[in-house]
This record gives structure tokens, C-alpha cells and sequence, in this order.
């Protein structure tokens, strides 16, 4: 009987042993499979570890337009594609106008100027190259113009005339620049900005057009190349 109850005690031992292994067993195992699930996760996290941007709707207010570019005087300005274009010539700038020139004739006039059609603005860019070390129409250099500009009244040819009291400082797409008034066969705002011993004037018609919204942006997109 002793015989008996010692074997049936050895075998309940026996059992818990055994039970014991396979509990720690699958602890053990639990605890890989746990540590192995961390260790894929940080690795397919560790590839990119900044945030996906968010799409940013375009704001672009220059969308739809259309370039110049002027190659010979070395500027380039962007304008509405429902403008006007008439390109440099040799003697010349181009000229870029929100109406047809070919049929200006047709309604309504301008208060301004009878040529042109009711609500008419165009713009012109000229460029003096400071040639023989004077500016074409004066017997100054173009740099001593321009700082003349707005400090004295300035005639180079009649009828253009920019009084001192009339020119104003801007800025055009962050480059200084000065505003002036000139009446040739209609009143112009002349904006005059100075890149080295070029002299380039944007002619803006009606006067006053550097305040109007359109040709802000348009004055905005003037650059040098």
C-alpha cells in the first residue's frame, strides 16, 4: 500500500512538472511572439517617420495667364489671357492692352481719350541702354536722371513733362521704382525703375492705373532676367 501511494505521488509530481514546463513553455512563448509583433511594427515605422503632407489648394492669382518675355531688354511681365499683345519692334516695346486694337473703333469712348474704347488700359515697357553714357532724350547719364526724377521738374521732349511735385516712390515686385506723370497724346502714370545703367519705363494708361487691382498684379510680375 506504501509502495502504491509513493508512485501515485511520484506520478501527481510528475504531472505538475510537466504542466509547469508547458505553462512557462507558452509564457515564454508568448512573450517572443509579443516582442516580435514590436519589433515588425518599429520596422515598417521606421521608414518614414514624417507626417504625409496635406494637399495645398492653389492660390496661384496669375493661373490662366500668359508670359512675355523680352530677351533683348532682359525683363519678362505676365498679363490676362484675354489681353492684347502686340509684340516689340525694333524701335519699340510691346504693347499689352485689354481690348482690340483692331476694332477700338467700335462703341463707346473712352472720357479720356476718344481713341480708345470705354474702360481701355493697356501698358508699354521701354528701355533706355544709357547710350554714350547719356540718356537718349537728356544730357544726363540714366542713373543721374533717375535721381533727378522727383527732386526737379524734368522736360526731355516736348510735350512730356514729369513735375517733381507729381512723382512718387513704389515698389514694383520688391524693386524701388518711381511713378510719374506724362501727357502725350493722352495722360500716362510712367513707372521708372533703374537696373544698373538701364532705364526701363512701364507706361500705364489711363493715369493712375498703379492703384488699379489688374494692373498691380500685372506691375507684380515684372522681373529682370
Amino acid at each position: 500500500m506504501i509502495k502504491n501511494s509513493q508512485r501515485q505521488t511520484g506520478s501527481a509530481h510528475v504531472v505538475i512538472i510537466i504542466i509547469l514546463v508547458i505553462a512557462v513553455l507558452g509564457l515564454l512563448g508568448f512573450v517572443f511572439w509579443q516582442n516580435f509583433l514590436n519589433k515588425e511594427s518599429l520596422v515598417n515605422n521606421s521608414g518614414d517617420n514624417t507626417p504625409t503632407a496635406t494637399p495645398v489648394e492653389s492660390n496661384d492669382p496669375y493661373k490662366g495667364w500668359k508670359l512675355y518675355e523680352s530677351n533683348r531688354d532682359g525683363y519678362s511681365i505676365k498679363y490676362p489671357s484675354n489681353w492684347f499683345l502686340a509684340a516689340e519692334t525694333e524701335g519699340d516695346g510691346p504693347y499689352i492692352r485689354n481690348f482690340d486694337p483692331e476694332n477700338s473703333s467700335n462703341g463707346s469712348r473712352d472720357g479720356q481719350y476718344s481713341g480708345y474704347p470705354l474702360g481701355a488700359k493697356y501698358l508699354r515697357v521701354l528701355v533706355d541702354k544709357n547710350e554714350n553714357d547719356k540718356k537718349n532724350t537728356s544730357d544726363m547719364s540714366t542713373a543721374e536722371w533717375y535721381n533727378a526724377l522727383g527732386t526737379v521738374d524734368i522736360q526731355d521732349m516736348d510735350p512730356v513733362k514729369h513735375l517733381a511735385s507729381e512723382v512718387k516712390s513704389l515698389t514694383v515686385n520688391g524693386l524701388e521704382a518711381k511713378s510719374a506723370k506724362a501727357v502725350f497724346t493722352e495722360t500716362n502714370e510712367v513707372i521708372y525703375l533703374l537696373d544698373g545703367a538701364d532705364l526701363y519705363s512701364i507706361w500705364l494708361y489711363p493715369y493712375g492705373s498703379s492703384s488699379d487691382d489688374e494692373m498691380k498684379l500685372i506691375l507684380s510680375s515684372f522681373k529682370y532676367l
